[in-house]
């Protein structure tokens, strides 16, 4: 079987000089790059080949082509949009199937995703096209990116890379030299020749090449050569001694690298499914697990997803056993203690790498580096202590010890309730106020300093209830010469305070936290056949209800506007656990709901304070009304 690859450059401009190639040479396949076409371009067929092509998204630059005679059966892949330009044909020679692609990476463009994912969709492959790759190991004067990535693919795929031996692409720029950027990438399993067709009526800057198959080989599917070229690299860079008798060096030379090569390269043998051995007891999981998962992609019920995971959980300690065993199998197959010892080091997770240290403009990469910073800053963070200081910190210690000891601190500050109510009078009106309570925090600052205690000022806030707007303030709050930063709104055990008491931002904060959930839980709400409505009703008690009646007590002197937004968000919530429309009257939502409502709730709040002031206060204490504007609290 004959193919040619050629970058074309303009299909419809060369079409003469491609049908001189093709009468001359008669291909079984050609492979074209840069066909310049668009895809709404309409172009004649050809005599007796079949056309496969791929066109860019936008725009006439670059496009591929496959011509393969019209007595060859194929069919096309269809290939990911990439970065790569590639169209591939799976076509049947004899009673073999080979995948063939034409290729063109655009230098500069190609990403290493896209040509390393190039699909491999068969044991036998032609990859052929103008690849824009340089690499030294080739006879390039450099290796560019697209050169490393090939290099990479086509060793990691056991494929080889065949290269013309003369330059298949000629510069028109003066400073530039012609270069190889053409090449084959078949199956290791093939025997070809490869032959440059210089033809006077190709006006291409690129030179077709032409590739031969003349058989396949039978070769070992699971084998394959791996080269050392580092260490060969290594052991060839030293200086040879010349003789002068240039026949006998150049035998010389050619056995040292072929000895060397020989000693670097290794037989590599990949496992395959056959050499895989499961014990039944783990094939009869997988075949269970898959019947199950598919069972429960159809019904996704409670019980098809416990049992899928009690067989996942089966299957992966399976797989753990299975591997501890065969871990153990082959270190009594090991004679060698150093090996084993090497293997069970290897095997052994790694510890985190210890980031980069900087200290006083200086950098450790280096473990030796890290070390020594590390010693540098404990010296001088734990400098020794002088002999003769010892005796003077053991006095010093023993007297602060006794002092301690005998000291005997005031009682606590004492705030009478006549004080504070003066103090917050005060401070309505005028500064008095905050030099009451100044006074006051300087008696507990006091206090804390003879018991060796501290409080944090700036993790204190103070809060000005009903302050008057015409108070002009001169003077803050201090704690030991700080002041305590002022605020408008307070949360103080899950409770939001305002300067007015009105609690609207707390109805704010919870209003927020009920569309939070509801938006959380609406999709699992929307199926019937996930949740029924005895358990939403549960997941509303028990999730939603103590968010709301949470310290109600407290704030359910809120006016009736507020009390009536979280009554808004109460009806929602049973309008998604019954599932009904939204223009269902609120009355009727009432009737269906089978727990107790936030009225209900708040009824019996009140009721249990009142017992508790009952029993632990004043009996004559009453609770305020809460329709009332005016609420005072006694």
């Amino acid at each position: 079987m004959k193919i040619i690859s050629w970058n074309i450059n303009g299909l419809r401009a060369r079409r003469p000089e491609l049908e001189l190639l093709i009468s001359k040479h008669n291909p079984d396949i050609i492979l074209l790059q840069e066909t310049m076409l668009m895809k709404t371009t309409v172009i004649d067929n050809f005599d007796h080949y079949n056309i496969t092509r791929r066109e860019r998204d936008t725009g006439y630059r670059g496009g591929v082509a496959i011509l393969s005679r019209k007595e060859i059966d194929f069919h096309a892949i269809e290939n990911s949009p990439s970065t790569a330009e590639t169209t591939t044909i799976i076509a049947s020679i004899g009673r073999r199937k080979i995948q063939i692609t034409s290729a063109y990476l655009p230098p500069g463009r190609t990403r290493k995703r896209d040509l390393l994912a190039t699909p491999l969709a068969r044991k036998n492959i032609i990859l052929g096209g103008d690849l824009n790759a340089k690499n030294t190991n080739w006879g390039h004067q450099t290796t560019n990116n697209h050169g490393k990535w090939i290099e990479e693919w086509t060793d990691s795929n056991n494929l080889s890379l065949i290269i013309p031996d003369m330059h298949t692409r000629i510069s028109n720029r003066t400073n530039d030299i012609d270069d190889v950027l053409d090449y084959y990438v078949t199956s290791q399993n093939m025997r070809t020749t490869l032959d440059v067709l210089t033809e006077d009526f190709c006006s291409s800057d690129h030179i077709p090449i032409k590739l031969t198959i003349h058989d396949f080989q039978q070769q070992a599917d699971n084998k394959y050569f791996k080269t050392n070229w580092a260490g060969l690299i290594k052991k060839l860079d030293r200086p040879y001694q010349i003789t002068g008798d240039v026949q006998y060096d150049v035998r010389h030379f050619t056995a040292t690298v072929q000895c060397e090569l020989i000693n670097n390269t290794r037989v590599i043998t990949k496992r395959t499914k056959e050499d895989i051995h499961l014990n039944p007891r783990i094939k009869n999981l997988i075949i269970l697990k898959r019947e199950a998962d598919r069972l429960h992609a159809r019904q996704k019920t409670k019980d098809t997803k416990k049992a899928l995971n009690k067989l996942k959980t089966q299957l992966h300690q399976g797989m753990q056993n299975l591997k501890e065993e065969r871990k153990i199998e082959r270190m009594k197959e090991i004679e060698d203690p150093n090996k084993r010892w090497k293997i069970l080091k290897n095997d052994k997770p790694k510890p985190p790498p210890i980031p980069t240290l900087h200290n006083n403009n200086k950098t450790a990469k280096t473990n030796q580096e890290k070390a020594e910073m590390l010693a540098e800053a404990l010296e001088e963070k734990f400098q020794p202590i002088p002999s003769n200081q010892n005796q003077q910190i053991k006095e010093e210690v023993q007297r602060t010890f006794t002092n301690i000891t005998n000291m005997k601190p005031e009682n606590p500050p004492e705030i009478t309730i006549e004080e504070l109510e003066e103090a917050i009078a005060e401070t309505k009106t005028n500064n008095k106020g905050e030099e009451l309570l100044n006074e006051q925090l300087q008696k507990l600052y006091n206090w804390c300093q003879d018991w060796k205690t501290k409080i944090n000022p700036t993790k204190s806030e103070a809060m000005y209830l009903f302050d008057s707007p015409f108070c002009k303030r001169s003077k803050k709050i201090v704690y030991n010469n700080t002041p305590i930063p002022a605020t408008k709104n307070l949360k103080y055990l899950g409770i939001i305070l305002d300067p007015n008491l009105n609690f609207k931002k707390h109805v704010d904060y919870l209003e927020e936290k009920l569309h939070v959930k509801a938006n959380s839980l609406s999709s699992y709400f929307r199926q019937k056949n996930i949740i029924n409505t005895k358990t939403r009703l549960q997941l509303y008690d028990t999730l939603v209800k103590p968010t709301i009646t949470y310290a109600l007590p407290a704030w359910d002197i809120v006016s009736p506007f507020q009390w009536s937004r979280l009554e808004v968000s109460e009806r929602r919530w049973m309008r998604m656990i019954h599932m009904l429309p939204p223009d269902y009257k609120n009355l009727d939502i009432y009737k269906l709901m089978d727990t107790t409502t936030l009225k209900e709730e708040r009824n019996t709040a009140i009721l249990r304070l009142q017992d508790f002031c009952n029993i632990f206060g004043d009996a004559t204490s009453t609770r305020p009304s809460t329709s009332s504007k005016n609420t005072q609290t006694t």
